[in-house]
C-alpha cells in the first residue's frame, strides 16, 4: 500500500501511530533479510513528519534569546 500525503493528513491519531509502528516493524524485519527499504522508509518519514506535524509545537522564545 503506497500512502500519498492526503491519505497520511486523513488518518486517525490512532491509525497514524498504528501505521507508523507497523512500518518500522517492517523495515526492521526486511533490513534483516537484506532487502531495500527506501520505498518503507520514504512512507515512514512522512508518517513521523506528519505524527510531528500534529503534536509538536514550535516553542516561542522571547526575541531577546533570538537576536
Amino acid at each position: 500500500m503506497i500512502l500519498d500525503t492526503d491519505t497520511i493528513s486523513s488518518m486517525s491519531n490512532q491509525a497514524l501511530f498504528s501505521m507508523i509502528s507497523n512500518k518500522k516493524q517492517t523495515i526492521e524485519g526486511l533490513q534483516a533479510k537484506g532487502t531495500d527499504t527506501k520505498d518503507m522508509e520514504i512512507e515512514f518519514c512522512y508518517l513521523v513528519r506528519e505524527r510531528q506535524r500534529r503534536f509538536y509545537r514550535k516553542k516561542s522564545y522571547p526575541a531577546s534569546v533570538i537576536d
